[in-house]
């Protein structure tokens, strides 16, 4: 069989050249129009079955790859249940209560390969009077740590709150205000560098008058340095920054700027647990060019899962300050401690503080 394509101003031109090269016997295979005419496909000495037979051929070889396809899938699958079925009976061999440990930290959103280890960790420092939940609960408590970031004895002492848009940072800031000074008698300063004008500053302004704290609110950089040394004589001087994407690298910077010039400021990083948990590691990763110092997790109240908090600091290795469980200022926010971590990890969730 030839195959030729022939062309012409028109169509009725470029069949006059199929009949003139191939005679009465040419087969039109197909025909489309150009910008300066037409074309056809054409063929001689064309063989039906040939073509019908090559057709069957291709769809044969397209049937078997497909099926190959389905077959290599089942048994990527099936590999995968093996992997993971021998994964679980490793653990089931750990002793009693270990695969059930297991399955209840997945629950609580501990990532799985985090949950294996911590498991397998319990297992082998378990004694006779303690079962594999109590020696997992003690790893954790060796290792999450916990910070004050207001303990230090240098007067004053300096926390800005940094994180995303919504996650609560000026009520965090509200709430430790109103702790401060009420259960301690501190002297507080506030200073908001939030300029957005997204009403942020109403709430400050009115929990300053309620608990008798100086709000600053400078605009540029200078006026920040003058608040903050004003306020020298205060015990604690706590900074409100406006929300940043993680993804805005250049917000982030212009903040580190503003804030980190010769001034002892410890930074906490403020984490939504309503986020998730590729958000709250998307957060850590986006704010990690400043120097943050503890995490400060809220709105608790409002999830049934707690692993994030596991996940974050295994992560970040940062250690965590606050818990924050409601909007009631200054009532739902408490010092973070192992018996709180474990009771959200293990128990039921966290009570009100």
């Amino acid at each position: 069989m030839h195959i030729k394509r022939f062309r012409g101003k028109k169509l009725s031109e470029a069949l006059k050249k199929v009949r003139s090269a191939f005679g009465d016997d040419a087969v039109i295979l197909s025909t489309r129009s150009l910008r300066d005419g037409a074309e056809v496909l054409a063929a001689v000495d064309f063989d039906i079955e040939a073509i019908e037979k090559a057709s069957m051929e291709e769809d044969t070889i397209k049937l078997e790859m497909s099926r190959l396809r389905e077959e290599l899938g089942e048994l990527k699958h099936l590999f995968s249940s093996m992997v993971k079925d021998a994964e679980l009976k490793e653990l089931a061999y750990l002793g009693s209560g270990a695969l059930e440990l297991y399955q209840g930290l997945m629950k609580k959103g501990i990532d799985e390969r985090l949950s294996k280890r911590l498991v397998k960790v319990a297992a082998s420092s378990m004694n006779g009077s303690r079962s594999i939940e109590e020696s997992c609960l003690r790893i954790l408590h060796e290792r999450v740590a916990l910070v004050n970031p207001l303990s230090n004895k240098e007067k004053p002492r300096m926390l800005a709150l940094v994180g995303p848009t919504g996650v609560g940072k000026t009520t965090t800031i509200a709430k430790l205000a109103g702790r401060l000074t009420g259960q301690f008698n501190a002297k507080v300063g506030m200073v908001s560098v939030d300029t957005s004008g997204n009403g942020s500053n109403d709430l400050l302004r009115n929990c300053a008058k309620k608990f008798g704290t100086p709000l600053g609110e400078p605009h540029s950089k200078n006026e920040f340095n003058k608040i903050m040394w004003s306020f020298r004589d205060k015990d604690v001087v706590l900074v409100d920054t406006p929300g940043r994407s993680p993804s805005d690298a250049e917000g982030i910077e212009r903040l580190k700027n503003v804030l980190y010039d010769g001034l002892p400021i410890k930074t906490g990083l403020v984490l939504s647990m309503t986020s998730g948990g590729d958000n709250l590691t998307q957060a850590c990763r986006g704010f990690e060019k400043l120097p943050i110092d503890c995490h400060i997790f809220t709105k608790i109240d409002e999830v049934n899962s707690f692993g994030s908090i596991i996940n974050t600091y295994t992560l970040t290795k940062k250690p965590i300050a606050y818990l924050c469980n409601g909007q009631r200022i200054p009532q739902d926010i408490g010092v973070a401690s192992h018996e709180v971590i474990g009771n959200l990890v293990f128990g039921g969730g966290i009570s009100r503080c």
